[in-house]
Parts: C-alpha cells; structure tokens; sequence
C-alpha cells in the first residue's frame, strides 16, 4: 500500500520559494533542488514535485501560451476528468496542452474536478471504462437514478440526455459492487467520487 505523505504550511512554504528561485526545467528534469528539499521532508521527490503542482506551481521559465476563451470552456466543461482526459478533448479540438498544464491552470483558476455538479450517461460511461449502453440498461433496469437534462436535442441527435448526481452515483456502486470492474474505471475519478471530494 503505497505511504501517505502530510505537508505542513511551512513545508508549501519552502516549496514555493525553491520554485520560484531555484528550480528550472532540467532541475525538475533532474531531480536537483526537489530532491534535496524531498530528502529534507523524507519522502520522494515525487511527491513533493505533485504537492508543486497541487500548489500551481511551475518551474522557473516554462511560461505557456495564454489559454483561448474556448480552452477554457472545454476546461470547464470537463471539470469532473482527470488532467489525461482533458488533454485528450483539448487536442480533439485543435489545442495542445501538457497535463501539467491543466493541472496548473485548474489549481489557478479554482476549477476543481468538483465543479461539475453531474455527469450525463455518456460521460459517466467514460469514467466507468464502459460502453455507454452499459449505463443505459443501469438506468432503464432502476439500478442507476438519473433524468433528463431538459435540453433540446433532437432525436437525430440522440434526444434529451440523462443527467446522474454524484450522489446517485456513489449509491448505485455501494449497492452494485459486482457490477464495477475497478480496473476499467478512472481512478483518480473513482477515489475522488468515493471520498465524496475530500482528496486522500
């Protein structure tokens, strides 16, 4: 079971001041100033590199492009994904952002994986690793609560989406574990959802 690291204050502190005057892409690279601070904390410099990030912190000199009005809102929109699954509807749009990058960019403009107040079936079908159709019969057998949106989409569309609460959703895996394959789902997304956004 992999250790759990606790960062006090003090210590985020010292992290932002060796990210701010110290560290450098190849020191990132390289281990460098993290891994001296990481043997400081007792821990891998890995963590210590994500605690930067959970910070929105970036090495010295790495500046990205300013963010499109449109990346944000796909940003936004996807708010519930993990930073791969954003890339990866970022670059179906034409954008290319690093997962870093959306990390950074959500920590510094307090989008959480949390804003996002619901997932349609389709999405929800993504986070499981599953066929959308899977979520369907859930829903029509009365194991997964879900309504519709109320939108106006067509039936050439594919009509009105389902829309499914957090809520609903820890209710329908706590009463349906046999039906939840762990290893197809997002796990970041599925701890998130179980620890009900009180990250671990």
């Amino acid at each position: 079971m992999r250790r759990k690291y606790f960062f006090t204050p003090e210590m985020d502190e010292q992290i932002r001041r060796i990210y701010q005057t110290e560290v450098g892409i190849k020191a990132v690279a390289y281990a460098g100033p993290v891994k001296a601070l990481a043997a400081k904390f007792g821990m891998p410099r890995w963590r210590v590199s994500r605690r930067a990030l959970e910070l929105g912190l970036l090495p010295i000199g790495k500046k990205d492009a300013p963010w499109t009005e449109q990346e944000l809102e796909i940003l936004e929109r996807y708010a519930h994904l993990t930073p791969p699954r954003v890339q990866i509807r970022l670059k179906n749009a034409g954008f290319h952002r690093t997962q870093q990058a959306i990390q950074v960019k959500r920590k510094r403009s307090h989008i959480s994986i949390n804003s996002a107040d619901g997932y349609t079936g389709r999405e929800l079908a993504e986070c499981f690793g599953i066929d959308a159709h899977s979520v369907m019969r859930w829903i029509a057998n009365g194991l997964l609560k879900a309504r519709k949106r109320g939108t106006a989409r067509t039936p050439q569309q594919g009509g009105d989406e389902y829309f499914i609460k957090d809520k609903w959703i820890r209710d329908f895996i706590l009463s349906n574990v046999p039906l939840i394959d762990i290893r197809k789902c997002d796990k970041y997304w599925f701890i998130d959802l179980i620890a009900n956004g009180k990250h671990l």
